[in-house]
């Protein structure tokens, strides 16, 4: 059920294209709502990821780390696959 779950909400960020980051966003040390960095990634990062793709808002140069999970600088379509992979990892351990 889990996995369908996931494959559903990847299959709904697929209409998302990539994003640029907008520098003129003031970071006032608070990130997306939804995202657990930097503790260990959940559902709710799917979540909020998915979210995003879906209606991007403009990010800063700090919410990178807790959006961009594949470390690629983009954030897109295969942020939300690496996720699902990895949270499918961790339940099979």
């Amino acid at each position: 059920m889990k996995k369908i779950l996931l494959t559903i909400a990847a299959m709904l960020a697929l209409t998302a294209s990539a994003v640029t980051i907008d520098d003129s966003i003031i970071f006032d040390g608070t990130l997306p709502e939804g995202f657990s960095y930097p503790e260990e990634k959940s559902i709710s990062d799917l979540t909020a990821l998915t979210d995003y793709l879906l209606d991007p808002y403009p990010i800063c140069e700090e919410w990178l780390p807790a959006m961009d999970m594949n470390g690629d600088d983009d954030i897109t379509i295969e942020d939300v696959t690496w996720l699902i992979d990895y949270l499918l990892d961790k339940q099979q351990d």
